[in-house]
């Protein structure tokens, strides 16, 4: 099972989890998690992660609408130039996950991360007393678009420890599997970064459901075998890794601002936003410069750097 996203993440600082740079990840990640918590100071065997007839049945649809963005002040779903049928997963005759932990009404499942998945230093979470519902009630609470749409595209959820981040820290850790049915697995650990979490791994499950990789460009990117810096891990990357990490950090931004606009977790909101627009607007400016789009990858990407305008307008607008 491929992943990726495997890294550490606060306010928009990312780097890899494996080898070396796991020890470097992991020092940035703890430095990181404590001037996050200085500042918030201030103000039975488990089950297989997937049952085989769901995963036999299973029906999504990958259909995006090609709705131009519109001419509004304020950025939102709406502007993503990736909008996707909003048609639940079915699994099974049962078409929910009534029969396991769950949420989202029953449309996204919770699970034990598989074995193939986990890294040195995760641990398996608790999938019964998981801690996601105060994560979703945000998202819901936010942008209820996104929560909507989250069903529409993860399956499951995979609550995970890592050595590095304790509990009520505001720094997560999070990937997105590239293997059916689309499941992520992610650290339990602040409401806002948990939510943060379950919107930037389902923007790498939109993209995925276009072919695109961090390695290949499927419908929207040529691959030119280019390789660009990404602020998001700290060195050069392919364009559509750099494409991924634009598209989800844009999610980010997009959930921070909303999440200020209604005075929910503002404090927190400030702690996270300023670097999730220093790595969404590095790699969409790298994206400008190096991207070489299909025919279909055009008009995607043309909408995508006009709903980042959007969003960094209105992020500056405090």
């Amino acid at each position: 099972m491929r992943s990726i996203s495997r890294a550490f993440r606060f306010g928009g600082a990312r780097t890899d989890g494996r080898g070396t740079s796991a020890v470097l990840a992991a020092s940035r990640a703890c430095a990181d998690r404590k001037c996050a918590d200085r500042a918030l100071e201030a103000g039975p065997e488990r089950q297989p992660c997937y049952d085989q007839a769901g995963s036999e049945t299973r029906s999504r649809s990958i259909a995006v609408t090609a709705a131009r963005v519109p001419q509004c002040p304020v950025a939102g779903p709406a502007d993503d130039p990736l909008r996707r049928e909003l048609s639940p997963h079915r699994f099974g005759p049962a078409a929910n996950w009534s029969y396991r932990p769950s949420f989202f009404d029953g449309r996204v499942g919770i699970c034990a991360i598989p074995d193939q998945c986990r890294e040195a230093d995760h641990g398996v979470g608790d999938i019964e007393d998981h801690g996601l519902d105060e994560a979703v009630r945000l998202l819901q609470d936010a942008t209820p678009d996104r929560y909507e749409e989250f069903a529409a595209v993860v399956a499951v959820v995979h609550p995970v420890t890592h050595a590095c981040i304790p509990p009520k820290s505001l720094c997560s850790n999070s990937g997105a599997s590239t293997v059916e049915p689309p499941g992520i697995y992610l650290t339990v650990t602040h409401p806002a970064a948990t939510a943060e979490a379950l919107v930037h791994e389902m923007a790498h499950h939109k993209l995925f459901g276009l072919g695109v990789t961090t390695d290949t460009g499927g419908r929207l990117l040529r691959d030119t075998g280019v390789l660009a810096y990404s602020a998001a891990v700290e060195r050069e990357r392919p364009i559509p890794a750099i494409l991924h990490a634009a598209y989800s950090f844009l999610h980010m931004v997009e959930f921070n601002i909303a999440c200020r606009n209604r005075g929910l977790f503002e404090h927190e909101m400030a702690l996270l936003l300023p670097g999730n627009l220093r790595v969404s607007s590095d790699t969409v400016r790298q994206l400008q410069l190096h991207a070489k789009a299909t025919p279909e990858g055009f008009d995607f990407l043309e909408r995508l750097y006009r709903w980042a305008d959007a969003l960094f307008s209105a992020a500056d607008e405090r």
